[in-house]
């Protein structure tokens, strides 16, 4: 389930499964690490860690093949639960960053709204209206 939500890294469809080069079987590593944990850990050094590599060459390494740095993918895998809670749940913005183990809720919504344009009440409203008006 985990393999289907992740980015395939550039060069991933030249080999199969059982002759993955060492990179790209760590990048897909650190995402399925992300997938796993990134309610609870919002530090990249703590991927790092676990992958046994100092963090400038790991975010070197999902620089090559994915384009993205080890705390991007961690906002996106935040960013992604957010939008899913708040259209999905009747949680309050608050409720959702302490869900998140976000500390401060305003930090939550600066994110929010840099990616979204919006805040996250704006988001589920304009959601919602979306949903009523094909209804």
């Amino acid at each position: 389930m985990l393999q289907e939500n992740l980015i395939k890294p550039r060069g991933y469809d030249l080999f199969d499964a059982d002759h993955m080069p060492l990179d790209i079987r760590q990048v897909m590593q650190v995402q399925e690490l992300i997938a796993v944990h990134f309610r609870e850990e919002h530090y990249p050094e703590f991927y790092a860690a676990i992958m046994k590599m100092p963090l400038r060459r790991l975010n070197t390494l999902l620089g090559d093949y994915l384009d993205k740095t080890v705390f991007e993918l961690l906002q996106e895998a935040l960013h992604r639960e957010a939008v899913k809670l708040l259209l999905y749940t009747r949680m309050t913005v608050k409720e959702i960053t302490y869900e998140l183990n976000i500390a401060n809720p305003s930090y939550f919504a600066r994110r929010f709204r840099k990616v979204e344009g919006c805040s996250p009440k704006a988001f589920r409203c304009r959601r919602k209206l979306k949903l009523v008006k094909e209804a």
